[in-house]
Protein backbone atom coordinates (compact mmCIF):
# COMPACT_ATOMS: atom_id res chain seq x y z
CA UNK A 1 0.00 0.00 0.00
CA UNK A 2 2.89 2.35 0.73
CA UNK A 3 4.34 1.54 -2.68
CA UNK A 4 1.07 2.45 -4.41
CA UNK A 5 0.89 5.72 -2.45
CA UNK A 6 4.52 6.64 -3.18
CA UNK A 7 4.44 5.80 -6.89
CA UNK A 8 1.31 7.01 -8.77
CA UNK A 9 2.49 5.15 -11.90
CA UNK A 10 2.68 1.82 -10.10
CA UNK A 11 0.00 -0.67 -11.21
CA UNK A 12 -1.02 -4.06 -9.78
CA UNK A 13 0.54 -5.82 -12.78
CA UNK A 14 3.92 -4.42 -11.73
CA UNK A 15 4.02 -6.47 -8.51
CA UNK A 16 4.77 -10.15 -7.95
CA UNK A 17 4.78 -12.01 -4.64
CA UNK A 18 6.64 -15.33 -4.73
CA UNK A 19 6.23 -17.91 -1.96
CA UNK A 20 7.81 -21.25 -1.23
CA UNK A 21 4.47 -23.08 -0.85
CA UNK A 22 1.57 -21.39 -2.65
CA UNK A 23 -0.95 -23.98 -1.40
CA UNK A 24 -0.16 -23.01 2.19
CA UNK A 25 -0.55 -19.28 1.60
CA UNK A 26 -3.48 -19.39 -0.83
CA UNK A 27 -6.33 -19.36 1.77
CA UNK A 28 -4.79 -16.33 3.50
CA UNK A 29 -4.24 -14.51 0.20
CA UNK A 30 -7.86 -15.08 -0.84
CA UNK A 31 -9.14 -14.07 2.60
CA UNK A 32 -7.29 -10.72 2.53
CA UNK A 33 -7.44 -9.74 -1.14
CA UNK A 34 -10.77 -11.42 -1.89
CA UNK A 35 -12.69 -9.56 0.84
CA UNK A 36 -11.98 -5.83 0.42
CA UNK A 37 -13.67 -3.27 2.64
CA UNK A 38 -15.12 -1.63 -0.48
CA UNK A 39 -15.03 -2.06 -4.24
CA UNK A 40 -12.87 1.07 -4.54
CA UNK A 41 -10.20 -0.40 -2.26
CA UNK A 42 -10.04 -3.74 -4.05
CA UNK A 43 -6.64 -4.70 -5.47
CA UNK A 44 -6.93 -7.14 -8.39
CA UNK A 45 -4.89 -10.30 -7.84
CA UNK A 46 -4.28 -13.71 -9.33
CA UNK A 47 -2.79 -16.92 -7.92
CA UNK A 48 -0.73 -19.26 -10.06
CA UNK A 49 0.82 -22.71 -9.54
CA UNK A 50 -1.61 -23.91 -6.85
CA UNK A 51 -2.82 -27.49 -6.53
CA UNK A 52 -6.56 -27.58 -7.10
CA UNK A 53 -7.38 -30.27 -4.56
CA UNK A 54 -5.95 -28.38 -1.59
CA UNK A 55 -7.92 -25.86 0.48
CA UNK A 56 -10.98 -26.10 -1.77
CA UNK A 57 -14.16 -26.36 0.35
CA UNK A 58 -16.34 -26.36 -2.78
CA UNK A 59 -14.56 -29.41 -4.18
CA UNK A 60 -14.30 -31.11 -0.79
CA UNK A 61 -18.07 -30.82 -0.47
CA UNK A 62 -18.54 -32.26 -3.96
CA UNK A 63 -16.42 -35.30 -3.07
CA UNK A 64 -18.54 -35.70 0.07
CA UNK A 65 -21.65 -35.63 -2.12
CA UNK A 66 -20.18 -38.38 -4.29
CA UNK A 67 -19.71 -40.43 -1.10
CA UNK A 68 -23.33 -39.98 0.00
CA UNK A 69 -24.24 -43.54 -0.96
CA UNK A 70 -22.03 -44.76 1.92
CA UNK A 71 -23.02 -41.94 4.27
CA UNK A 72 -24.78 -42.45 7.61
CA UNK A 73 -26.45 -39.05 7.00
CA UNK A 74 -25.01 -37.81 10.27
CA UNK A 75 -25.96 -34.35 11.48
CA UNK A 76 -22.29 -33.34 11.31
CA UNK A 77 -21.97 -34.28 7.61
CA UNK A 78 -25.15 -32.52 6.51
CA UNK A 79 -24.43 -29.37 8.47
CA UNK A 80 -20.92 -29.33 7.05
CA UNK A 81 -22.39 -29.27 3.54
CA UNK A 82 -24.59 -26.33 4.50
CA UNK A 83 -21.49 -24.44 5.66
CA UNK A 84 -20.50 -24.14 1.99
CA UNK A 85 -22.09 -20.82 0.91
CA UNK A 86 -22.39 -21.83 -2.75
CA UNK A 87 -24.27 -24.97 -1.77
CA UNK A 88 -26.45 -23.44 0.95
CA UNK A 89 -27.46 -20.61 -1.39
CA UNK A 90 -28.59 -23.17 -3.97
CA UNK A 91 -31.27 -24.18 -1.47
CA UNK A 92 -31.94 -20.58 -0.35
CA UNK A 93 -30.49 -21.22 3.11
CA UNK A 94 -28.74 -18.24 4.71
CA UNK A 95 -26.29 -18.15 7.60
CA UNK A 96 -29.08 -17.12 9.98
CA UNK A 97 -31.19 -19.99 8.63
CA UNK A 98 -28.37 -22.42 9.39
CA UNK A 99 -28.29 -21.25 13.01
CA UNK A 100 -32.04 -21.85 13.32
CA UNK A 101 -31.75 -25.25 11.63
CA UNK A 102 -29.08 -26.28 14.14
CA UNK A 103 -31.45 -25.37 16.98
CA UNK A 104 -34.25 -27.43 15.40
CA UNK A 105 -31.95 -30.41 14.97
CA UNK A 106 -30.80 -30.25 18.56
CA UNK A 107 -34.30 -29.78 20.01
CA UNK A 108 -35.92 -32.50 17.89
CA UNK A 109 -33.02 -34.85 18.63
CA UNK A 110 -32.12 -35.74 15.04
CA UNK A 111 -28.96 -37.88 15.06
CA UNK A 112 -28.32 -39.81 11.84
CA UNK A 113 -29.94 -42.00 9.20
CA UNK A 114 -32.69 -41.32 6.67
CA UNK A 115 -35.43 -43.65 7.92
CA UNK A 116 -35.92 -47.17 9.27
CA UNK A 117 -34.90 -48.78 5.95
CA UNK A 118 -31.63 -46.86 5.93
CA UNK A 119 -30.93 -47.81 9.56
CA UNK A 120 -31.53 -51.47 8.69
CA UNK A 121 -29.14 -51.06 5.76
CA UNK A 122 -26.55 -49.73 8.20
CA UNK A 123 -27.27 -52.69 10.54
CA UNK A 124 -28.12 -50.30 13.36
CA UNK A 125 -31.79 -50.78 14.28
CA UNK A 126 -35.21 -50.73 12.67
CA UNK A 127 -36.82 -47.98 14.76
CA UNK A 128 -36.76 -44.74 12.73
CA UNK A 129 -36.65 -42.34 15.70
CA UNK A 130 -33.85 -39.78 15.59
CA UNK A 131 -33.57 -40.06 11.80
CA UNK A 132 -33.92 -37.16 9.37
CA UNK A 133 -37.36 -38.11 8.07
CA UNK A 134 -38.57 -38.65 11.63
CA UNK A 135 -37.24 -35.23 12.66
CA UNK A 136 -38.67 -33.49 9.60
CA UNK A 137 -42.04 -35.11 10.31
CA UNK A 138 -41.93 -33.71 13.85
CA UNK A 139 -41.18 -30.24 12.50
CA UNK A 140 -43.86 -30.35 9.79
CA UNK A 141 -46.47 -31.66 12.22
CA UNK A 142 -45.57 -28.89 14.64
CA UNK A 143 -46.21 -26.27 12.00
CA UNK A 144 -49.49 -27.93 10.98
CA UNK A 145 -51.00 -28.42 14.45
CA UNK A 146 -49.14 -25.87 16.60
CA UNK A 147 -49.25 -28.25 19.55
CA UNK A 148 -47.36 -31.32 20.76
CA UNK A 149 -49.81 -33.95 19.56
CA UNK A 150 -48.91 -37.57 18.80
CA UNK A 151 -49.44 -38.70 15.19
CA UNK A 152 -48.45 -42.29 14.41
CA UNK A 153 -46.04 -42.32 17.36
CA UNK A 154 -44.40 -39.08 16.25
CA UNK A 155 -44.75 -36.14 18.61
CA UNK A 156 -45.12 -32.79 16.85
CA UNK A 157 -42.56 -30.06 17.56
CA UNK A 158 -44.88 -27.04 18.01
CA UNK A 159 -42.39 -24.22 17.64
CA UNK A 160 -42.47 -23.54 13.89
CA UNK A 161 -44.20 -20.27 13.20
CA UNK A 162 -44.63 -17.69 10.45
CA UNK A 163 -41.69 -17.36 8.11
CA UNK A 164 -39.92 -20.30 9.75
CA UNK A 165 -42.06 -22.55 7.56
CA UNK A 166 -40.21 -21.30 4.47
CA UNK A 167 -36.86 -22.20 6.04
CA UNK A 168 -38.24 -25.61 6.97
CA UNK A 169 -39.29 -26.11 3.35
CA UNK A 170 -35.78 -25.29 2.16
CA UNK A 171 -34.31 -27.75 4.64
CA UNK A 172 -36.71 -30.45 3.43
CA UNK A 173 -35.68 -29.72 -0.19
CA UNK A 174 -32.02 -30.11 0.78
CA UNK A 175 -32.56 -33.45 2.54
CA UNK A 176 -34.76 -34.70 -0.34
CA UNK A 177 -32.01 -33.82 -2.83
CA UNK A 178 -29.46 -35.81 -0.81
CA UNK A 179 -31.79 -38.81 -0.58
CA UNK A 180 -32.38 -38.67 -4.34
CA UNK A 181 -28.62 -38.44 -4.93
CA UNK A 182 -28.04 -41.48 -2.72
CA UNK A 183 -30.54 -43.45 -4.81
CA UNK A 184 -28.88 -42.31 -8.04
CA UNK A 185 -25.36 -43.21 -6.93
CA UNK A 186 -26.40 -46.65 -5.71
CA UNK A 187 -26.44 -47.83 -9.32
CA UNK A 188 -23.71 -48.41 -11.90
CA UNK A 189 -23.75 -46.60 -15.23
CA UNK A 190 -22.03 -46.63 -18.60
CA UNK A 191 -19.26 -44.15 -19.35
CA UNK A 192 -21.56 -41.94 -21.42
CA UNK A 193 -24.22 -41.97 -18.72
CA UNK A 194 -21.65 -40.78 -16.16
CA UNK A 195 -20.71 -37.97 -18.53
CA UNK A 196 -24.25 -36.62 -18.12
CA UNK A 197 -24.86 -37.52 -14.46
CA UNK A 198 -21.81 -35.78 -12.94
CA UNK A 199 -22.63 -32.27 -14.28
CA UNK A 200 -26.27 -32.79 -13.24
CA UNK A 201 -25.15 -33.46 -9.65
CA UNK A 202 -23.10 -30.25 -9.67
CA UNK A 203 -25.99 -28.21 -11.08
CA UNK A 204 -28.39 -29.65 -8.49
CA UNK A 205 -26.24 -28.66 -5.51
CA UNK A 206 -24.37 -25.48 -6.50
CA UNK A 207 -25.42 -22.01 -7.56
CA UNK A 208 -24.16 -20.77 -10.90
CA UNK A 209 -21.33 -18.28 -10.25
CA UNK A 210 -18.03 -17.64 -12.07
CA UNK A 211 -16.20 -19.39 -9.23
CA UNK A 212 -18.35 -22.52 -9.25
CA UNK A 213 -18.31 -22.62 -13.06
CA UNK A 214 -14.53 -22.48 -13.01
CA UNK A 215 -14.37 -25.40 -10.55
CA UNK A 216 -16.88 -27.32 -12.67
CA UNK A 217 -14.73 -26.82 -15.76
CA UNK A 218 -11.72 -28.23 -13.92
CA UNK A 219 -13.71 -31.28 -12.79
CA UNK A 220 -15.21 -31.82 -16.23
CA UNK A 221 -11.72 -31.81 -17.69
CA UNK A 222 -10.70 -34.54 -15.25
CA UNK A 223 -13.69 -36.84 -15.59
CA UNK A 224 -13.92 -36.36 -19.38
CA UNK A 225 -10.28 -37.43 -19.69
CA UNK A 226 -11.07 -40.50 -17.60
CA UNK A 227 -14.20 -41.35 -19.62
CA UNK A 228 -12.45 -40.71 -22.94
CA UNK A 229 -9.70 -43.14 -21.99
CA UNK A 230 -12.35 -45.77 -21.35
CA UNK A 231 -13.95 -45.10 -24.72
CA UNK A 232 -10.59 -45.30 -26.46
CA UNK A 233 -10.12 -48.88 -25.29
CA UNK A 234 -13.78 -49.65 -26.13
CA UNK A 235 -14.75 -50.28 -22.51
CA UNK A 236 -18.47 -51.01 -22.53
CA UNK A 237 -19.22 -52.31 -19.02
CA UNK A 238 -20.95 -50.20 -16.40
CA UNK A 239 -18.94 -48.74 -13.52
CA UNK A 240 -19.88 -47.63 -10.01
CA UNK A 241 -19.37 -44.26 -8.35
CA UNK A 242 -16.48 -45.77 -6.36
CA UNK A 243 -14.26 -45.95 -9.44
CA UNK A 244 -15.22 -42.46 -10.62
CA UNK A 245 -14.62 -41.00 -7.15
CA UNK A 246 -11.25 -42.72 -6.84
CA UNK A 247 -10.10 -41.24 -10.14
CA UNK A 248 -11.25 -37.75 -9.19
CA UNK A 249 -9.53 -37.98 -5.81
CA UNK A 250 -6.26 -38.98 -7.41
CA UNK A 251 -6.53 -36.27 -10.05
CA UNK A 252 -7.41 -33.52 -7.59
CA UNK A 253 -4.40 -34.32 -5.42
CA UNK A 254 -2.02 -33.41 -8.25
CA UNK A 255 -3.98 -31.25 -10.70
CA UNK A 256 -2.65 -27.73 -11.20
CA UNK A 257 -4.94 -25.43 -13.21
CA UNK A 258 -3.52 -23.69 -16.24
CA UNK A 259 -1.35 -20.86 -14.97
CA UNK A 260 -2.87 -17.38 -14.88
CA UNK A 261 0.51 -15.68 -14.85
CA UNK A 262 0.85 -12.10 -16.18
CA UNK A 263 -2.84 -11.28 -16.03
CA UNK A 264 -2.58 -7.55 -15.31
CA UNK A 265 -3.06 -7.94 -11.55
CA UNK A 266 -0.88 -8.53 -8.50
CA UNK A 267 0.67 -11.94 -9.13
CA UNK A 268 1.05 -14.56 -6.41
CA UNK A 269 3.04 -17.62 -7.43
CA UNK A 270 5.57 -20.15 -6.29
CA UNK A 271 9.25 -20.26 -7.21
CA UNK A 272 9.63 -21.75 -10.68
CA UNK A 273 13.12 -22.21 -12.19
CA UNK A 274 13.89 -19.99 -15.18
CA UNK A 275 10.62 -18.09 -14.88
CA UNK A 276 10.72 -14.58 -16.32
CA UNK A 277 9.74 -11.97 -13.74
CA UNK A 278 9.37 -8.59 -15.54
CA UNK A 279 8.08 -6.69 -12.52
CA UNK A 280 8.99 -3.45 -10.79
CA UNK A 281 8.49 -4.94 -7.32
CA UNK A 282 9.37 -8.51 -6.38
CA UNK A 283 8.39 -9.75 -2.91
CA UNK A 284 9.31 -13.12 -1.39
CA UNK A 285 7.51 -14.87 1.47
CA UNK A 286 8.04 -18.12 3.33
CA UNK A 287 11.82 -18.15 3.05
CA UNK A 288 12.12 -20.15 6.24
CA UNK A 289 15.09 -22.42 6.67
CA UNK A 290 12.92 -25.54 6.76
CA UNK A 291 10.82 -24.44 3.77
CA UNK A 292 13.31 -23.17 1.21
CA UNK A 293 15.04 -24.56 -0.71
CA UNK A 294 12.65 -27.46 -1.07
CA UNK A 295 13.98 -30.78 0.12
CA UNK A 296 13.02 -34.01 -1.56
CA UNK A 297 11.13 -36.29 0.81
Amino acid sequence: LHAFNDDPDLEPKDIIIMVSDIDRYRPMIEAVFGSPASKESQIPFSISDFTLGKNEPILDAFMLLLSIQESHFSVTDLLMLLEIPELAERFNITQDDRSLIKIWIENTNIKFGIDEAHLAELHVREDFTNTWLWGLKRLLLGYSFDEAIDVDNVIAFPYIQGGDAIILGHLADFVDALISLKTTLAQSYSLEEWRVILPEIWTCFYIDTPETQQRLQYLQSMWNTFLDEGNNIQFEDTISIHLVKRHLNESLSSFRPESRFLTGSVNFCTFVPMRSIPFKIVCMLGMNQDSFPHRKQ
